[in-house]
């Protein structure tokens, strides 16, 4: 599902009142936004609290179910492949020595080694794609916000990069929808960008430096540590590097549930200050 469909259905599932909506009527557009990405964040929160439980008992649950079709004989087998295997280890290297066992039951083996990687890399798993989440609905809410810009005042188009071809503009009915679809075109350069080049379009087009509302440094390392767990497998880099100043060796760096509550609340603070920002200067 498309971050922003993903979005939408999670403010419609967790946190999300209708009666509520009535009063975001009459509130900015901007802090609109930033109330919706509240709720997103709300979401991961409630996620990350409740998938960790639900994966242990489901492996529980099918460790169970895999016990009682192994039977007692199965389970004796398994037990004296694991004891004769800590033999072989403790043998000279180059020893003669074999263990024979029926493929039904090296395979209950495997179902077992399974279960259990399962269950410890899908907490991690979880962890490291609420991350990515996060990342990409931040970079909505910031898409929405030049949105709501570009409609309420179109000058700041001007020294757009995007064009529209003459076909394009033919096709479009008025003015409103001309700069709609520029805007839709800009708003998709500058949110895919590099998150520090997006810091420069905001400075140099929009006079907005947005380190004023944010640990700068803290906080776009969280999205080059997204670049490597998405592109790279969650191995250190040399952009990785060079982007944030790590001068360790190269290793894998996942997200602790530590980790994860820090970049929430940094993001939710740091959305929270450019809403009532953009208010403030172009509401």
């Amino acid at each position: 599902m498309p971050p922003r469909a993903a979005s939408h259905l999670a403010r419609n599932q967790v946190g999300h009142h209708p009666d509520k909506e009535v009063n975001s009527r009459s509130e900015s557009p901007y802090l609109q936004q930033y109330h919706h990405f509240r709720t997103d964040l709300r979401m991961l929160e409630w996620l990350n609290m409740r998938l960790p439980k639900a994966i242990t008992r489901i492996v529980n649950k099918e460790r169970i179910v895999l016990r009682q079709k192994a039977g007692q004989h199965q389970i004796k087998r398994l037990i004296d492949l694991l004891d004769e295997s800590l033999k072989l280890l403790e043998k000279p290297v180059g020893s003669k020595s074999s263990i024979q066992f029926s493929d039904e039951t090296v395979k209950l083996l495997m179902k077992f080694a399974e279960q259990k990687m399962f269950e410890n890399r899908g907490t991690m798993f979880i962890r490291d794609m609420s991350l990515v989440y996060l990342i990409a609905t931040y970079e909505i809410f910031l898409g929405e916000i030049l949105s709501i810009l570009f409609e309420g005042r179109p000058e700041a188009l001007k020294s757009t990069r995007k064009e529209l071809t003459t076909e394009e503009l033919i096709m479009c009915k008025d003015i409103r929808t001309v700069i709609r679809r520029i805007s839709e075109r800009e708003v998709e350069l500058v949110i895919h960008q590099d998150v520090e080049e997006t810091r420069m379009y905001f400075k140099d087009r929009l006079g907005v430096d947005l380190r004023q509302f944010t640990n700068w440094r803290e906080f776009s390392e969280r999205f080059y540590r997204r670049n490597i767990i998405v592109h790279n497998s969650g191995m250190t880099n040399e952009i990785y590097r060079r982007k944030t100043g790590y001068k360790g060796k190269d290793k894998h760096i996942g997200v602790s549930q530590a980790y994860l509550t820090e970049s929430i609340q940094l993001f939710e603070s740091t959305a929270k200050k450019i809403s009532e920002h953009f208010q403030v200067k172009f509401g």
